[in-house]
């Protein structure tokens, strides 16, 4: 009996702890902005966010402040292991510095761009937060994801084939 019952709370501490563990790598927007360096965003990726965000970018041309010089200088980008298959891309978009126009509150703005084999980009979710989870559960072949804001705050978001979406 007891080496039932012990099998039991392993099992069930097992299935608690597996979606931890899953996240346990997150990705902090600030830190991967702090090492901008390291995860240099390609021409091509820089170029479309460039296009994307046009409208919002123009600001933070015009700020003397910002220094940006050109938008493409404001994107750096990390790939990242959704599952995606083979030959395709998926890259956390994030800035390079600061801009008023995107941050808020101390959350700072990412992107998760799909790169196709053929150089073809979209835009799969845009966000503001502290911290992006990558979660093992999977929604039209793509892994799940978390934001979270602060130490409790936490929004899930599943891929519907198209884009991210609330859950």
């Amino acid at each position: 009996m007891p080496v039932i019952y012990s099998m039991r709370r392993f099992v069930q501490a097992a299935l608690f702890l597996i979606p931890l563990a899953a996240a346990a790598n997150p990705l902090y927007i600030e830190g991967l902005m702090n090492q901008k360096n390291k995860y240099p965003a390609s021409a091509a990726l820089k170029g479309f966010m460039a296009n994307e965000e046009k409208e919002t970018l123009k600001f933070c041309l015009e700020d003397p402040e910002r220094k940006l010089g050109r938008a493409e200088n404001f994107f750096a980008a990390k790939r990242i292991p959704l599952g995606q298959p083979a030959g395709v891309a998926i890259y956390m978009v994030f800035p390079t510095q600061y801009c008023p126009m995107y941050f808020g509150a101390s959350s700072m703005p990412y992107w998760l761009v799909k790169e196709m084999p053929d150089k073809q980009f979209s835009v799969l979710h845009s966000g503001t937060t502290h911290v992006v989870h990558l979660l093992p559960e999977k929604s039209h072949g793509l892994n799940a994801i978390m934001e979270q804001y602060g130490s409790t705050e936490k929004t899930y978001f599943y891929f519907d084939g198209v884009k991210f979406r609330l859950r």
